[in-house]
């Protein structure tokens, strides 16, 4: 775990494309099925702004506690934990969630959690909030409507933000370059590390460097 993280951080001074590269060829890599604690401690040592140190796998309580027989449940974070932590211009978050549903399947097969990133990030004037999902496994996009594109968790985090905040855009992940490689812990804490060491600044727009790689699906006035 250790040595996949400092390696993850030397990756930081080399231009984006680089990154990629480097990223693929990686000698060790962190598993999905990582405990929530474990990630939390890689959360924790993180460099930068706005990091949420918390694992996020829930839409809220009555979900979770479905969820009681798993070992590290209570070390699982709602959505709401997140969204009313303390932040100022930006807000990271590594979420940890199932793709498909747990019943009907055997103890050993509830691991299977995917994980993903998310910012929240406050535009320039101080109006409204810019939110970025960033998945290294993306869909596709051939419309810009979430629902046929966003996992469904995904989709219920973006649901629940428009409820609670004013999101103004919603920017999507879709360089598909670390797709496919069940990578997915390793690449979020990257993008996380990533976008933390750029500082605690806000919305820049078109030009903002953290979404590199994304595309505006959403665009509220």
């Amino acid at each position: 775990m250790a040595n996949t993280c400092t390696q993850l951080d030397t990756l930081l001074t080399l231009s984006f494309p680089a990154q990629l590269h480097a990223l693929l060829n990686l000698s060790s890599y962190l598993d999905p099925a990582t405990s929530a604690d474990e990630i939390r401690t890689i959360l924790s040592r993180i460099q930068g702004s706005g990091i949420y140190n918390h694992v996020i796998s829930f839409l809220d309580g009555t979900a979770k506690a479905n969820w009681t027989m798993y070992p590290d449940i209570s070390s699982r974070h709602t959505f709401s934990h997140f969204w009313k932590s303390k932040r100022k211009n930006i807000r990271l978050g590594l979420f940890s969630t199932w793709t498909t549903t747990w019943v009907g399947k055997e103890s050993d097969e509830w691991h299977k959690w995917h994980c993903w990133a998310v910012a929240i990030i406050k535009g320039s004037t101080r109006q409204g909030l810019h939110l970025i999902i960033w998945d290294c496994d993306p869909q596709e996009i051939d419309n810009r409507r979430p629902h046929q594109f966003l996992l469904s968790m995904q989709l219920k985090f973006l649901q629940f933000a428009q409820q609670n905040g004013k999101i103004k855009t919603l920017w999507y992940n879709q360089d598909t370059k670390l797709s496919g490689h069940d990578r997915c812990l390793t690449y979020s804490v990257w993008w996380i590390k990533k976008v933390a060491a750029i500082g605690d600044v806000c919305f820049s727009g078109r030009n903002d460097s953290r979404i590199e790689g994304c595309e505006l699906v959403l665009k509220m006035l």
